[in-house]
């Protein structure tokens, strides 16, 4: 899969622009604020539908002072890929958003995700590895939603039975206890189990085909220090660790079960919001939680492994490489582990875009064809002749 062409107006900081890519690095060279992040973010969208900043959709639109009183911004991107080429356009007006791919209107999350992919790495995906549960949730979503349109429908439909079965809890601990409560949430408890089980089952699936490919791509980034350190992970989830599995009825037996301390908290104790994708690090012998025992060089190591592991993964269950989004990763490591992820860059058959505020040595030690841009104000200038090296 390859972005040939991306078309931007109104979009954050950047300037209205139609810029092309080259089928193997793109290097954006750039000082801070000047937009490297929000062209990574504008390939992003027209991948997830959204924003890896946890931004509204209204905040996609350029800053007020750039624009006129209606916040109005469209993203167009050209994909080669093995179904053919791919138009896709995101428009956004207000906190409306409207999407189609090759001049027809995407009507559903799951007519949408998997036409195009991407991965991305940015500093705050550190956070996947030290921060909450949500956030590794999080990662596994994006993840699944693309290598499984399917997922996005249960996960929608759990979502939403979820908020629906919360708001009766409250509402319970507000009013005290009624007749009707019962017969309600049993309601919402048939129809959470239906889709728990789907989402968890698939998200301990796809986290146990990661496993492999993450403690391979870690090893390798920390190889040239001389580290002998190894990571793991697991996908962590009570409704499976409690017989349910991916069965229907033992969730709804589950979901029954815990109506009385739902009823205490106001809140559903169980099910796939409450997992989480858990990350050790230490040896053989010995394996640690990584949100109480790494250090930042390992955090860093295990974010980035993560997004290579995911990368390879979307690849493998598609036969199509997703576009590999690299904002200032260079800034994330030190030259040893530069040096081997440049190593990793060069065996992949993913298109990679990497931003960075000086000249990056890292396209260099991937030895791969790199075409060059430079971001100023919002604007990408095409750099004057592509930077490659031949092994």
């Amino acid at each position: 899969m390859r972005l040939e062409e991306l078309e931007v107006s109104g979009f954050r900081n950047l300037a209205r622009q139609n810029i092309s890519f080259g089928p193997q690095v793109n290097l954006l060279t750039g000082q801070n604020g000047q937009g490297k992040t929000s062209l990574i973010e504008a390939v992003f969208v027209l991948s997830h539908g959204k924003s890896f900043r946890g931004a509204k959709i209204k905040e996609l639109a350029a800053w007020p002072e750039q624009t006129a009183a209606e916040s109005i911004c469209t993203i167009r991107g050209l994909f080669a890929t093995a179904d053919g080429k791919k138009e896709v356009l995101c428009r956004v007006s207000g906190a409306k958003r409207s999407i189609k791919i090759n001049g027809k209107a995407v009507e559903n999350a799951s007519a949408f995700y998997g036409q195009t992919r991407s991965v991305v790495f940015t500093p705050d995906e550190l956070q996947i590895v030290k921060g909450p549960p949500s956030l590794r949730r999080h990662f596994v979503d994006r993840l699944l939603a693309q290598a499984d349109a399917r997922y996005v429908d249960h996960l929608v439909h759990y979502q939403r039975a979820l908020k629906s079965r919360n708001k009766v809890l409250a509402a319970a601990q507000e009013k005290q206890k009624t007749a009707e409560l019962p017969s309600l949430v049993a309601s919402w408890n048939t129809i959470l189990a239906r889709h728990a089980v789907v989402v968890s089952a698939k998200r301990k699936e796809l986290c146990a085909e990661m496993e492999t490919h993450f403690a391979d791509y870690y090893q390798q980034i920390v190889s040239a220090s001389g580290s002998a350190e190894t990571v793991s992970c697991s996908y962590r989830s009570e409704l499976i660790e409690q017989g349910a599995g991916d069965d229907e009825q033992r969730a709804k037996q589950l979901y029954d079960e815990t109506l009385s301390r739902d009823l205490r908290k106001g809140v559903t104790s169980l099910g796939p919001h409450r997992d989480d994708l858990q990350l050790y690090i230490g040896s053989a012998s010995a394996m640690h939680d990584s949100r109480q025992t790494a250090s930042q060089g390992q955090t860093r190591s295990i974010a980035l492994a993560l997004t290579l592991a995911a990368c390879r993964l979307l690849r493998e269950r598609s036969g199509e490489a997703p576009i590999l989004l690299l904002d200032d990763v260079e800034s994330e490591l030190d030259s040893l582990r530069r040096s081997s992820l440049g190593k990793i860059l060069r065996e992949t058959t993913s298109q990679v875009i990497i931003t960075a505020t000086d000249v990056s040595h890292l396209a260099e030690e991937a030895g791969l064809e790199t075409k060059l841009m430079h971001i100023t104000g919002g604007n990408i200038i095409p750099g004057n002749q592509p930077a490659s090296r031949v092994n």
